[in-house]
């Protein structure tokens, strides 16, 4: 049809995106994720709802969707998520109904949640990491960089998609207790990635 085609390959954002997000740094509150695989897939099937890392981060999520500190907002503002499985193991007041699946992909329903919680270490699945391994490097994903795209899927079902509103309607806040997936997100917003 003689059209022509560019073809781009990276991430698709808004020029001035990294001035809408604002990452949770509170040591005390960051603490429960120091662990390397803290909240992966598997360390979350692990925990019951008496275990002291469920137990803080209940705490932790109470503290960041009720406490002024953080940007206090209505119910319908929030959104968090974790292995699905591990969902009423961190369940609690103030912000249970307002759980989505880490991978939930193209949905409009939460373009209004501006405080946002990512309860999760996302690896790939280890079987389909070594299949892709065994085909070669042009083949092998590289890990952190399969994190950071999960992480910015699920933040961009918040309002920071929205390109027609003002800026202070954009922003988010979010917290992420796992310093892997928060580091990654940093190393992102610094150019690490490109």
């Amino acid at each position: 049809y003689g059209l022509d085609v560019v073809v781009e390959k990276g991430i698709m954002l808004p020029e001035d995106v990294f001035s809408l997000i604002q990452i949770v740094d509170n040591p005390k509150m960051n603490r429960v994720g120091e662990r390397d695989m803290v909240f992966s897939a598997t360390d979350q099937k692990k925990y019951t709802k008496e275990s002291a890392v469920s137990k803080a981060v209940r705490d932790n999520l109470y503290n960041f969707f009720v406490n002024n500190t953080y940007g206090k907002s209505d119910m319908s503002q929030r959104l968090w998520t974790c292995l699905q499985s591990a969902q009423p193991v961190f369940k609690g007041s103030g912000y249970t109904k307002r759980y989505i699946p880490h991978n939930v992909k193209a949905v409009n329903d939460y373009v209004d949640t501006k405080q946002l919680a990512y309860i999760y270490n996302a690896n790939l699945h280890p079987d389909v990491y070594n299949y892709l391994f065994k085909r070669g490097d042009d083949f092998t994903p590289e890990k952190d960089r399969y994190a950071l795209s999960e992480l910015i899927q699920w933040m961009f079902r918040s309002r920071i998609r929205c390109k027609d509103a003002d800026i202070q309607d954009r922003q988010i806040s979010l917290y992420i207790p796992s310093s892997r997936m928060r580091n990654i997100l940093i190393d992102w917003m610094e150019g690490k990635y490109t």
